[in-house]
């Protein structure tokens, strides 16, 4: 199979546009992944909030040592509905960055193995 000048043109004119858009979808993503952990981080804040205020029959902090409330901070984020979507949907997001990444290696590849080609037919 051999390009045409034609092909070769039109392969060196849209790869950009192709590698633009795969750029512009990595920065969507990426804003998309910060605000979710942003949210993610204020779930976990209200909680530990919670967990440093409960106070127990005595009036005393219920949770006075840094492991426990670590521990029931965990208890709370995996009941915690909101939070288990959030974390699912950033999970989600990364893996779609890593393709977009792979992807918009792939296509700077081929970009540069185009204009290689085209020098040559102009030499």
């Amino acid at each position: 199979m051999s390009l045409q000048n034609t092909d070769l043109e039109a392969l060196l004119t849209n790869t950009p546009i192709l590698i633009s858009g795969i750029s512009h979808k990595l920065v969507s993503v990426e804003t998309e992944i910060e605000a979710k952990e942003k949210a993610i981080k204020r779930i976990e804040l209200k909680h530990l909030k919670d967990i440093s205020a409960e106070t127990g029959e005595d009036g005393k902090k219920k949770y006075s040592n840094e492991q426990i409330r670590a521990a029931v901070l965990e208890e709370r984020i995996v009941e915690d509905k909101e939070y288990q979507t959030l974390l699912a949907h950033i999970i989600n997001l990364k893996a779609k960055k890593e393709e977009a990444k792979i992807d918009l290696q792939e296509q700077q590849n081929l970009f540069s193995a185009f204009k290689v080609v085209g020098s040559m037919r102009c030499h």
